[in-house]
């Protein structure tokens, strides 16, 4: 399961990490880690389950993530800042904004059974939904 684990990661957090050290406009790499992580995870709905459950069961090793990541996301941090600062996002912590950013993403998919079922939403509704959030999401990020 470790192989598993670590294959799914690397691969979404590549993608991640490219589109956060490119030089894209601040505002068009939040708009493709969205469509990135709505789009994979739309892909393959049960991976971010899988990949939390590993965590929780501490089958895997979170500190050799953390530190091929962590000087990506430390450089991508201060953007934030800087992006803050220019007016182009609200005033918080950029471990906020990156929370803000995650939890806009994956909790509706997560949730998708419990979504559906509430609001009586076919497969392709609640798709098209998820489809709508992509700029609703940076909108609500940015300024």
């Amino acid at each position: 399961m470790k192989q598993v684990f670590y294959e799914a990661a690397l691969e979404l957090s590549g993608k991640l990490y490219s589109f956060m050290e490119s030089k894209l406009p601040f505002r068009e790499k939040i708009e493709k880690i969205v469509a990135l992580f709505l789009t994979e995870t739309m892909a393959c709905p049960y991976r971010e389950t899988f990949m939390i459950t590993e965590m929780i069961d501490k089958e895997v090793d979170l500190y050799k993530l953390k530190d091929e990541g962590a000087p990506r996301i430390k450089k991508f941090m201060k953007e934030i800042e800087k992006e803050m600062k220019a007016g182009n996002i609200t005033q918080m912590r950029p471990v906020q904004f990156m929370m803000n950013l995650f939890a806009l993403t994956s909790h509706p998919l997560l949730m998708r059974p419990l979504h559906a079922s509430l609001f009586n939403l076919s497969n392709e509704q609640y798709d098209r939904l998820m489809n709508e959030r992509k700029k609703l999401i940076v909108d609500a990020l940015m300024r």
